[in-house]
């Protein structure tokens, strides 16, 4: 195209600067031909080019209309999401434990929901402990668990256990028979974490026998949701050094090797548990019931806050290390288990030196 324009100048120029008629009309020719020319040429490229325009174009326009549809689609979503949430928040009631399951189940269906997850989890936690049928308590719990739990969440879990204990304590301190009255006692304990065979409880009794097994049943599956977070071949969240874990229910699981240093322990209950090489150095033990543990390995040194534990069917002479008033404590304080309990945990030469199986509920 640059020699038409080249040629057009050239003869313009020579028409303009010729005083000769025929060479002024012949330069005019040329000029005229060299335009002509490159009309035909533009013509001839823009038709050819004609059908790759129309493509482009067809192209654009549809991949425009994908994304206006993907927008609208993902803002219909987040519409039909938010509309889900206000009428399952509207709907949560604590009025009787089977409007709790139902509304613990509608909480659950938001745990992966990244807009609703925060809030849905501190709902269901509420919920949770007010729940009486067991596999919807555990269903909700082991997906919370599951979806969304981590080190700063974690106390979430905790404060479940731990309200399921208070509940547990205060029905028998207020419905159990006088036996069954004190719930730090050995009986009392055995009674409220057992899920057959709860112990007695004044007339009207059905109810109050029905609420004890579930509530063991639950606490049972919170010791579960506490080892699960904790275990590394699971979650493996980090340990929980140095946090409270006062008025817990650890019990039935598997607690060996865990970091539990300067954890306050406080008036909770470890029970068929295995605590094989954990580190339990500086952890408050006041009114801390241990029974049926294995602590093997174990290390008992720095603790210093003992008062009014009681300690029962235990190997704490195998721990690894023990402070020496703790020491002199126990040796003052603990009760032998009795003939049909001997070796049952703690005490017996087991293999895997008495680390509790889990019993069946």
């Amino acid at each position: 195209m640059k020699d038409l324009d080249n040629i057009e100048r050239s003869a313009v120029e020579k028409a303009l600067g010729s005083k000769d008629l025929e060479e002024q009309s012949k330069a005019i020719a040329i000029a005229d031909a060299s335009r002509q020319l490159k009309y035909r040429r533009t013509q001839a490229w823009a038709t050819a080019l004609t059908p790759s325009f129309a493509v482009l174009l067809a192209a654009l326009t549809l991949a425009f209309q994908t994304y206006q549809f993907s927008h609208t689609a993902k803002q219909q979503a987040e519409a039909s999401l938010d509309l889900q949430w206000r009428e399952s928040l509207k709907g949560a009631s604590f009025r009787d434990p089977g409007e709790a399951l139902a509304s613990g189940l509608a909480m659950q269906s938001f745990f992966e929901s990244d807009k609703y997850r925060k809030q849905a989890r501190a709902v269901a936690c509420t919920l949770l402990p007010k729940i009486s049928n067991r596999d919807g308590f555990d269903l909700v719990l082991f997906d919370m668990v599951d979806h969304g739990t981590d080190e700063s969440n974690e106390g979430q879990i905790v404060g479940v256990a731990r309200m399921l204990l208070t509940s547990q304590r205060e029905l028998y301190r207020t419905k159990a028979v006088k036996a069954f009255r004190d719930e730090a006692s050995f009986d009392a304990v055995n009674s409220m974490l057992d899920t057959k065979n709860p112990g007695d409880f004044e007339q009207p009794a059905s109810d109050s026998f029905e609420q004890a097994r579930v509530g063991a049943w639950e606490l049972d599956s919170a010791s579960r949701a506490l080892e699960k977070m904790w275990n590394p071949n699971e979650l493996g969240l980090p340990t929980p050094k140095d946090k409270d874990l006062a008025y817990l229910a650890l019990e039935s699981h598997d607690f060996h090797g865990l970091d539990f240093s300067d954890v306050d322990f406080s008036n909770s209950i470890f029970f068929k548990s295995n605590f094989k090489d954990a580190r339990l150095t500086g952890a408050n033990l006041r009114g801390t019931l241990v029974w049926h543990v294995c602590l093997s390995g174990a290390d008992l040194s720095g603790i210093t806050r003992f008062e009014g534990s009681k300690w029962r069917d235990v190997d704490w002479q195998a721990a690894k290390a023990i402070s020496p008033d703790l020491s002199e404590y126990i040796t003052k304080n603990y009760i032998p288990p009795r003939p049909e309990e001997e070796g049952m945990w703690g005490t017996g030469p087991s293999p895997r030196e008495s680390c509790p199986a889990r019993p069946s509920r």
